[in-house]
């Protein structure tokens, strides 16, 4: 690539943002010690890893196993009916007793609340980490800008070295063509000396001398450090239009971490709420069926109130699944999105 071709390419390789000088300038005189530009390699992995632990935090507010929970807890308050309580009537009534449906239905109440109460805890601990999730995409979202803002410095820095070398290239010197290797280079040397033969006699060079004084070593062919100045230019040229394009792509990322947060803000409220209509439940009958004390007590069960405080947990169930939906129907939407953020900014990378 001719200078005035790279010359074109910086044109159109402008910074994404506003960067940090002192920053800049501190890429600057880490590139001017190290020919690999590393600072634009790092800059360029960070912004990478930053974007793709987003993707990962946000994929962790899956709400499967709570919407699951909710399920299972009104299968349990629905498979409960105080109304069987009530003894039959008529002659089957002669075999039935309310003592003896009493008994049972105490049984049946102490076998679900015990897992009506661990699935609460189970809930409750779940709307927990909704929190401390959105509490770490605060932290990976500040994370995310410093990636950022250290791709803008890095194409800044990228831009003023990109000029310097193709100063550089256009300043360097034309090397004067040699001879060609191996057999092509040993006749030009028995040409030289039948033209001159009053001259000194330059000693004759075997092919494989001749291959070993012209041909680099291949290690050489790939050290950095012998680059030219157009090739680091065209290197570097290469890893700024990446970065740009990384930028460009990871930059939106930002708001949907927020548009996660925003999804989830009330994941722990309802299924906080859904456990402690779970835990109400369960004290309410508790007491309705006289099981409050250290002995059953002898007792009328009041149906109609059992009845009441069972449907009010439902309802508050209900409404808790119904708004689990919601999120995880905004949440799917948004991790595509992310998605699609992540394989454009490795597709830059």
């Amino acid at each position: 690539m001719e200078p005035s071709s790279l010359e074109a390419r910086v044109r159109e390789l402008s910074p994404g943002g506003a960067a940090d000088p002192e920053r800049v300038e501190a890429l600057r005189q880490e590139a001017l010690t190290d020919p690999d530009d590393a600072f634009a390699e790092r800059a360029l992995a960070g912004l990478r890893g930053a974007v793709e632990r987003l993707l990962a935090e946000a994929r962790h507010g899956d709400f499967v196993e709570a919407t699951d929970l909710i399920r299972h807890a009104r299968h349990l308050l629905a498979g409960l009916d105080p109304r069987t309580l009530e003894p039959r009537k008529g002659l089957a009534g002669l075999f039935d007793s309310r003592g003896r449906r009493l008994k049972r239905f105490r049984a049946e109440y102490l076998a679900a609340a015990a897992s009506a109460a661990d699935t609460g805890s189970s809930l409750a601990e779940r709307g927990a980490s909704a929190s401390r999730r959105s509490a770490s995409l605060d932290t990976l979202h500040a994370d995310a800008r410093r990636a950022i803002d250290e791709a803008d410095a890095a194409i800044a820095a990228g831009a003023g070295l990109l000029k310097d070398r193709i100063d550089a290239a256009r300043l360097e010197p034309e090397v004067a063509p040699t001879a060609e290797i191996g057999e092509g280079r040993i006749e030009a040397q028995a040409d030289a000396e039948a033209a001159a033969p009053h001259e000194t006699r330059v000693e004759r060079l075997t092919p494989d001398e001749a291959e070993a004084a012209v041909e680099p070593d291949a290690a050489q062919e790939t050290d950095d450090e012998d680059m030219g100045p157009e090739r680091r230019a065209e290197r570097l040229a290469r890893l700024i239009a990446a970065l740009i394009a990384a930028r460009s792509a990871g930059v939106g990322q930002l708001p949907l971490a927020r548009a996660v947060q925003n999804a989830e803000h009330s994941a722990p409220e309802q299924l906080g709420a859904a456990a402690a209509a779970l835990t109400a439940w369960v004290e309410d009958w508790r007491v309705g069926l006289g099981l409050a004390g250290r002995k059953p007590r002898r007792l009328r069960p009041d149906a109609v109130g059992l009845a009441r405080s069972r449907d009010s947990a439902l309802e508050a169930l209900e409404q808790a699944e119904a708004r689990l939906a919601e999120i995880r129907a905004r949440g799917a939407e948004t991790e595509a999105r992310m998605t699609r953020v992540v394989e454009r900014v490795r597709r830059a990378a």
